[in-house]
Formats: C-alpha cells, sequence, structure tokens
C-alpha cells in the first residue's frame, strides 16, 4: 500500500510539473525525490 502511495504522489508530483501552472509550488526535496525515483542520483 505504501509503494501504490508513493508512486501515486510522483506521479502527481509530475503531472504538476510538466503542467508548469503550479510548478513554482513544489518543494525542493519533493523535486529531489522525483528526480531520484527517475535514476538521477544526488552528489555529496
Amino acid at each position: 500500500m505504501r509503494q501504490r502511495f508513493v508512486r501515486m504522489s510522483v506521479e502527481k508530483s509530475i503531472e504538476k510539473l510538466l503542467r508548469g501552472d503550479s510548478d513554482a509550488n513544489i518543494r525542493f526535496d519533493e523535486l529531489c525525490h522525483l528526480l531520484q525515483v527517475k535514476g538521477f542520483w544526488m552528489r555529496t
């Protein structure tokens, strides 16, 4: 159930970002998580 919620949350974030009408409302940590789910990694 948790995995489904995370997947729905990621998809919702992608939709918000791609629509462009609320991209300023996406939190930085949400964007970082979205990029990590899509295969990007963060340098430290």
